[in-house]
This record gives C-alpha cells, structure tokens and sequence, in this order.
C-alpha cells in the first residue's frame, strides 16, 4: 500500500512540474536528442534551402537517438553530400517547398523523403515539446508561442497585439498523433489598462457563452424580459441554444431560463405573464417569477410593432473603434421615455471587415449586449456579455 501511494503522490509530482503554459521555441532551437525518433531511426536532418535552385542548405533542423559521428567515416562522408531531389507524387508538403529530410537508419542505410507524412510518422508520436514545435510547423501552423502539456496531447496559445491595451490571444491544441485542431479554438480579447468605458460593464461566464441578445420586452414595473443565444460552452463547436432572461430597470440580472425546441420572432409581457411566440401562435408562457406555464391551444400573442431603427446605441472608446462593429435588434420604452435596448457587439482582431474582406476569415468575437438610455439620450448603464470570449 505504501508503495503504490509513493507511485501516485510521484505521478502528481511529475504532473505538476509539467502544468502551467511553457515557452515554445522554434523546432531548430531545439537539441536533436529532444525527439524521440521510432527505433530503426538513428539520425535524421531537415535541410531547408533557400530555393529550389539552391545547392546549398541554409538551415537544418536535426532529430537524433544515435549522433552522427557514432556512424562510420565513409556513412558520415556520403551522407554529408547528399543533394536534394524530389518525388514523383502531385502532393505539395511543406517538407517539399523548403528541402528535404535526409535519415540514417540504426544499420547505417540512408533514406530520403520530400513529404510531411513520412517525417510524422518517423517520428511517432508527438510527447515532447520539440516535436511539438515541428509538427506545427509541418502543419504550416506558425506563430504559436506557448504550450501546454495535456493527458491527450497540448494545449497551444498565441497571442497578439491589436492596440494599445488589448491583445487577441488564441488557443488551440494538437494530439498525440500530431493532428493540429485550430476548430476547436478559444479566443480571447485580453484588455490591459484599457480606458473604462462610461456606465459599461463586462461579464464574463466561466463556462456557457452568450453570443447575442435579440428581443426585448417590457412589464408595467419597467423589468425587461429578454431572449439571447447562448454557446452551451466557449468553442465553436458547441451546442447552442435559446435563453430568456429577465432584468430590472436598473441592469440586476433576475433570473434566466433556457429555452429549447423552437425560435421566436415575437416577446410580451403582459397580465402577469411572458409570452413566448412564432407566427403569433404562443410557443411558451412563463410568469414574471420565471416559473413556466402551460397554455391553451391555438392561444396567441400580439406581434409588437418593430421600429424601423434604433436611436441611441452603446459607443466603443476610440482605441477599440477600428475593431468593434454594433448592432441593435431591438427596443422597448419605459413610462419615463428611457429606452432600452438589446442588440449584440462583434470584435474583430484584424479590424472592421469591408466589402470582399467580409468573406474572408476575419475571425470573430461576439457578445450580447443590453443598455438603457434616458430619454435625452445619455446611456445611463449597458452590460456586454462574453464578448472578451
């Protein structure tokens, strides 16, 4: 029992040295024994060249378990003159646009390829973090600059500067088997000593996303009812959904209630109840303590009349103006005149997309926004929700 305790309390020792995000060094920077080459591989180099009319390498990239001086002189000499050449196969790899890998085997033989998947798979599997470094770079996956070591493979991050006070840090991760999956990314908007917006406030969940809000409804004793759309968790590929929230006039969230099964196009609050519908045929009914109701069949819910546009929205400081774009979908007013509004605020980290850049991969940040507004037009308080996310 003692031993198989001192075996854990290792393994966590190991496991907590190893946590924490690390600096990622280019894969040359590295010393060639930090990889871990398959059995019959003794010694292997990367030779990139300038251009394909270069004779001469400028850079090598070397991966040993044998050094290259361990092998006989006439091994080393003929090794040393190989020139690079090229295959047959219509398959561009990265390998092929700067050079060759040239390899010596345990025995002696010399082997050389022009292709990516031929240096992944002498390589095995991807447990260090200079194979790391050049599995992304065989990916053409460039600019990461830290890691992290996970169970199943790393977590990668890069990070870059877009002003000022805000970075655009992006994280990613790639597999024991080398597989780089960037679709599965967790964006971040880091804002460091940035200017406070005016009555602005940022929230940020820990594990759901809210993406936008888009109605908006009022009762008697001004508290707002709104329908947003939530990521079930922080990637792209997560499940999404419908939320209906319920604020005071003051911006204290009350409660929230997911909504699931349909969209709507329409949102009243009226004789003590929210009324949720489609085609003006009621889809869902709560009352004002959030609580869910049943209701008749075939009941429905007065469409109210949208305006044409919005008065007044929430504005972005100067230094963020270049990369955050505002919508508002919606709008109610108070017995006052004040006005609230619903809509949803998108940071773009290479600015503002125009014309053919919209169908480029500008990349994204949304997040939900809220606001009232005095009748003046003096935006009195406004939350945006998830966009540093």
């Amino acid at each position: 029992m003692k031993m198989i305790r001192t075996i854990v309390l290792l393994v966590l020792l190991t496991f907590t040295a190893e946590a924490g995000w690390k600096a990622l060094k280019k894969s040359e920077e590295y010393p060639g024994n930090a990889y871990h080459l398959k059995e019959n591989v003794g010694y292997m180099e990367i030779r990139l060249y300038q251009s394909k009319k270069s004779e001469k390498a400028n850079k090598s990239i070397v991966l040993y378990r044998k050094t290259l001086s361990s092998y006989p002189k006439s091994v080393v000499s003929k090794f040393k003159d190989l020139t690079k050449r090229y295959s047959d196969t219509d398959i561009a790899y990265r390998i092929r646009d700067h050079g060759n890998a040239f390899f010596i085997d345990i025995e002696g033989k010399i082997f050389w390829t022009d292709e990516t998947k031929d240096v992944k798979m002498l390589m095995g599997e991807i447990d260090t973090p200079a194979e790391l470094a050049l599995s992304l770079w065989l990916s053409y996956e460039n600019g990461w600059q830290t890691y992290e070591k996970r169970s199943n493979g790393y977590k990668i991050k890069r990070t870059t500067r877009i002003s000022k006070c805000m970075d655009d840090s992006v994280v990613g991760s790639v597999d024991r088997n080398g597989n780089t999956d960037i679709g599965e990314d967790v964006r971040h908007v880091i804002r460091k000593k940035c200017n406070k917006r005016k009555h602005t406030q940022f929230i940020t969940h820990k594990k759901i996303d809210y993406e936008s809000y888009y109605k908006i409804a009022i009762d008697d004793r001004e508290n707002l009812y709104v329908v947003g759309f939530v990521n079930e968790d922080k990637t792209y590929h997560s499940e999404d959904y419908f939320v209906l929230d319920k604020y005071n006039s003051h911006g204290k969230r009350l409660w929230s209630r997911r909504l699931t099964g349909y969209v709507m196009d329409s949102l009243v609050a009226a004789d003590h109840f929210v009324y949720l519908g489609l085609n003006s045929e009621i889809k869902a009914k709560y009352r004002f303590d959030g609580k869910k109701v049943s209701f008749k069949e075939g009941e429905t819910v007065v469409k109210r009349k949208r305006k044409e546009s919005v008065k007044y929205t929430p504005q972005p400081l100067p230094e963020e103006k270049k990369n955050i774009a505002l919508s508002m979908t919606d709008e109610v007013t108070g017995k006052q005149g004040d006005i609230y509004v619903v809509g949803v605020e998108t940071f773009y980290p290479n600015g503002i997309p125009s014309g053919t850049e919209m169908c480029g991969n500008n990349g994204e940040v949304e997040g939900a926004v809220i606001a009232k507004f005095n009748a003046k037009g003096k935006m009195l308080w406004a939350k945006i929700l998830d966009r540093d996310n």
